[in-house]
């Protein structure tokens, strides 16, 4: 929608132009001021370049999105006096670039432009460039580029929020089953030998006790205290999740085994200790955890779930203090879903139980 409303205002500014001109085809000076009056007022900041993309003119709003004063601005480069940023690739913009990337053309939100601020703030942009008319332009001469900026932080940040909730669990702000599943193919469709992969499945103990003795007000606030204490104690890179209920998995990426199961222990151990109040009760819950090497053969993310759920169970029915780890291989993957816990034990290549007491 913003492309074709910043066509249509870059298109009535020259179309002023265009028709307010003398029995000679010469604009006259009535119009020159009325374009300019038109330029003038607008929210946009337009900018005029001359052949070697020297700014020529610069409305007020240009003056303010740039921080220069306007006198100042005028014979400025404009890739120096606005650092414009491509909202896809990160680089730096010239005036010939918005011609070539069509920037007059409808970007989606999630990748508008950005201009960098001096504080290294980013402002998300819309970008509209033409080459005016030899008759269009400010001072008659050819070869002159119009390129108008819009702020449109509005509908990115919208965008942002819209994103947010489809893919981030509502409760505690951990990412959700779908965008995990996502991100798990994601690391599945690009493997190599360059560096391994973890998969954690962990389920709850004594979680129901808390919902059902106290109502689901209580056992909502405990599950977000326990996501809060879990991403703690996870490296910034790592993918947390809530997949629903009192179910959470980690995706941690570049991960040896051996620091994943360390990291199953904090976090089990760190459970351990949490002691939660609500009213005049106290509850102790723990957690079970499943430990599963990314295999560096082809694998779906849903069978690599299922073999981290199946982990999980292993940790479950041979104590609730136990961390479970196997290799799983694509060919002896169960066919069943990710709550097939039923699983014999020729799912694992190999496998073995880690006593944390």
């Amino acid at each position: 929608m913003y492309g074709s409303q910043r066509g249509d205002m870059v298109t009535d500014v020259t179309a002023r132009r265009s028709m307010e001109r003398d029995d000679t085809g010469e604009s006259t000076g009535e119009s020159f001021d009325s374009s300019r009056l038109v330029l003038e007022t607008l929210n946009d900041a337009v900018f005029v370049l001359d052949s070697r993309e020297r700014v020529q003119y610069l409305n007020p709003a240009a003056g303010r999105l740039a921080g220069v004063d306007r006198g100042a601005a005028r014979d400025a480069r404009f890739h120096r006096l606005v650092r414009l940023l491509d909202g896809m690739s990160g680089s730096r913009l010239r005036g010939s670039d918005l011609l070539e990337a069509g920037a007059g053309k409808p970007r989606p939100p999630h990748s508008p432009h950005f201009v960098r601020r001096d504080d290294g703030t980013r402002l998300a942009v819309d970008v509209s460039a033409m080459v005016l008319p030899a008759r269009s332009t400010l001072d008659g001469s050819d070869n002159e580029l119009l390129v108008v900026i819009r702020d449109a932080s509005d509908a990115y940040e919208q965008w942002k929020r819209v994103l947010h909730q489809a893919t981030h669990d509502g409760l505690t702000g951990l990412v959700n089953r779908v965008e995990f599943e996502r991100r798990l193919t994601n690391v599945l469709k690009h493997l190599s030998g360059n560096g391994s992969h973890a998969l954690l499945y962990m389920d709850l103990d004594r979680f129901k006790l808390v919902n059902d003795s106290c109502g689901h007000a209580a056992g909502d606030e405990l599950l977000q205290v326990i996501a809060r204490l879990f991403l703690g104690r996870v490296r910034e890179r790592d993918t947390l999740a809530r997949l629903g209920g009192d179910e959470f998995a980690l995706l941690m990426e570049h991960c040896p085994l051996s620091k994943a199961i360390e990291t199953a222990t904090v976090l089990t151990n760190a459970l351990d200790a949490l002691c939660f109040r609500w009213d005049d009760r106290l509850f102790r819950v723990s957690v079970s955890i499943g430990v599963v090497p990314v295999p560096g053969t082809p694998i779906d993310a849903r069978r690599m779930l299922a073999f981290a759920d199946a982990a999980c169970y292993t940790a479950k029915r041979n104590g609730r203090v136990h961390v479970a780890s196997g290799a799983a291989t694509s060919d002896e993957a169960p066919a069943g879903t990710v709550n097939n816990r039923n699983a014999r034990p020729f799912w694992w290549s190999s496998g073995e139980v880690v006593r944390l007491n």
